[in-house]
């Protein structure tokens, strides 16, 4: 079904892949879509950006009671890789949690764990064509709580460590993820996706990417894609949960504000999705 549900789903991504998109300006908010839409926006939501172009949404939501989600949503999936680049975005989201600004490789998972989340059920990420999300699922409503958590998010941002030898481990494990994936179902889905959709990008941009280009990583290229795609304009973090009367804008503001991307635009790509 989920199959399925992808290839209904691809003319839209198809018609804003190949027509390609313009860079956004550096330090540049995107716009939100309900400034040109008719559809009411849910007064409970507060939108807004910061002054380096990272947009923000929050709001109080009472239940699950003393919980608290936050997201944060980068502008950058496999649409955005070139040809030596394909499954990057996608190792790129592994490599987050294998070393950072704050958490050691290797140390972050033990983070989790003291907050009593597990990697998978509380806290996980996902790649598709045109964005990369990571997701946590904190256990309190405190403002300490959401500090760490925002702190994990931020790091996740702009404070990847990417370190060569880590870079190398983990080619390993997504061989690994693709050759599960590698069943008769699949390689059913790949081949009536390239049917489908010949001659266009989609079927050669697969988040999960090929191990012949994968081989060729170093975290020189890894860390370029980052730079050029994790900037605070292609970002929009999201916190939701029991808040009561908790206003986080100034703890989004105090641990985003002063992040700042390269000063010329994201790298252009007609593979990328708008």
């Amino acid at each position: 079904m989920k199959l399925l549900s992808l290839l209904l789903c691809l003319p839209a991504l198809l018609q804003s892949a190949d027509h390609g998109a313009a860079p956004r300006e550096a330090g540049t908010a995107a716009p939100w879509p309900q400034a040109t839409s008719d559809v009411p926006v849910d007064p409970r939501v507060h939108f807004g950006h910061l002054d380096n172009g990272l947009r923000y949404a929050w709001a109080n939501n009472a239940e699950p009671k003393e919980r608290v989600y936050v997201r944060l949503h980068v502008d950058a999936g496999s649409f955005a890789e070139r040809d030596d680049e394909v499954g990057m975005a996608h190792f790129l989201e592994h490599m987050a949690f294998n070393g950072s600004r704050h958490f050691a490789a290797g140390t972050l998972i033990e983070w989790f764990q003291e907050h009593g989340m597990s990697f998978g059920a509380d806290t996980n990420a996902h790649t598709a064509f045109s964005e990369t999300v990571y997701k946590l699922d904190l256990p309190n409503r405190d403002e300490t709580t959401l500090r760490e958590g925002l702190t994990v998010l931020r790091d996740f941002a702009d404070g990847l460590t990417l370190a060569d030898e880590e870079v190398q481990n983990e080619k390993g494990v997504i061989d690994g993820e693709e050759r599960e994936r590698d069943s008769a179902g699949f390689r059913t889905f790949r081949k009536v996706f390239e049917k489908l959709y010949a001659g266009t990008t989609p079927p050669n941009r697969l988040p999960i990417g090929t191990k012949p280009v994968r081989d060729a990583f170093t975290a020189e290229s890894v860390r370029a894609f980052y730079t050029n795609w994790y900037r605070p304009e292609n970002m929009t973090l999201v916190v939701v949960g029991d808040l009561r009367d908790y206003d986080p804008l100034p703890l989004i503001t105090e641990l985003f504000g002063d992040m700042q991307g390269p000063a010329r635009p994201s790298r252009s790509s007609p593979a990328r999705a708008s």
